[in-house]
């Protein structure tokens, strides 16, 4: 139950992140459009850490 809820929590704040983001990108300035590549891969880079860390944890017990 606690993994399967730490795997939707990660869903559900990378999907609000990447909507706001997408929503922002075209509000703001070009300038602040550059840094948007760096934090969407920051966040995919966590998303695919926690799942490795989740199925590992997983084939543990």
């Amino acid at each position: 139950m606690k993994n399967t809820l730490f795997i939707t929590l990660n869903f559900l704040i990378l999907f609000g992140i990447g909507v706001y983001l997408l929503v922002y990108s075209f509000t703001a300035n070009v300038e602040a459009k550059t840094g948007i590549p760096a934090i969407s891969g920051t966040l995919i880079g966590f998303s695919i850490y926690s799942t490795y860390v989740y199925s590992k944890t997983k084939i543990k017990a």
